[in-house]
């Protein structure tokens, strides 16, 4: 959905893509998010991602350990496309060094989350990263 006024996506706080290979741990987060009141779409790659609307999200989690320089280019494209520009991203790994934290919050990701979390720590997160968007 778009307001016609400014041509902007019009989001509704609630929509949430989590981007994991790791089904379990996607249905672990959808399950908790449910519970909480968002929607949330779950996709198990980057191409899967990119296969979709994504201007209709309002925030996306991405859990994508082994691809560094995928993450940083996926960040990066949703930074320069108008329709997602302004989308809050939330970046988990347990292989995070100070450098790859330092180069995704500098790409333009909102958050970085160490695995393993805590759930209510992550929803939290959400939240606040969602409250300022």
């Amino acid at each position: 959905m778009f307001n016609s006024r400014i041509g902007k996506p019009v989001r509704d706080g609630k929509t949430i893509m989590v981007i994991d290979p790791d089904r379990l741990v996607g249905d672990l987060v959808e399950y908790n998010f449910d519970q909480e009141g968002y929607r949330v779409k779950q996709v198990y790659s980057l191409d899967d991602a990119y296969a979709l609307d994504l201007s209709q999200y309002s925030l996306f989690i991405l859990d994508m350990d082994a691809a560094e320089h995928s993450v940083l280019q996926f960040i990066e494209t949703m930074r320069s496309d108008a329709a997602t520009v302004d989308t809050p991203i939330i970046i988990c790994s347990d292989a995070a060094t100070s450098d790859y934290i330092v180069d995704c919050l500098n790409a333009g990701a909102d958050d970085f989350v160490i695995k393993p979390f805590s759930m209510r720590v992550m929803l939290a997160r959400v939240k606040s990263v969602l409250s300022r968007h």
